[in-house]
């Protein structure tokens, strides 16, 4: 089994990763008026031996990220209750015609 990466040996790019991470597993205390309740960021964290060091001392940047949580997760449950069987695509699981594991579907 493979160990994961320590936030210390990551790149620039993924490294950036770790600031909306840590304010998500850590914001929620600041500002529960923008809660966003991540089940997975503290735990993330954890399994990549992250310290929480990437959370930014400037409160208006967690609560910017928090904010943007919220609004994306809002806009995506709006539109999966306006498209519940997206005719779009579907995920042919192991029976995939296409490389990237997507088909494209019709509803007639």
């Amino acid at each position: 089994m493979t160990r994961p990466k320590s936030a210390r040996s990551l790149s620039a790019v993924p490294s950036t990763l770790r600031i909306p991470l840590a304010a998500r597993a850590s914001g929620d205390a600041m500002f529960p008026q923008v809660a966003v309740r991540d089940a997975y960021a503290a735990g993330i964290l954890e399994q990549i031996r992250d310290d929480g060091s990437a959370l930014p001392e400037d409160r208006a940047t967690i609560y910017g990220i928090l904010s943007r949580t919220r609004r994306f997760r809002s806009l995506a449950q709006d539109f999966l209750k306006a498209h519940p069987a997206p005719a779009w695509s579907t995920w042919a699981a192991g029976s995939a015609t296409t490389s990237s594991g997507w088909t494209t579907t019709s509803r007639a």
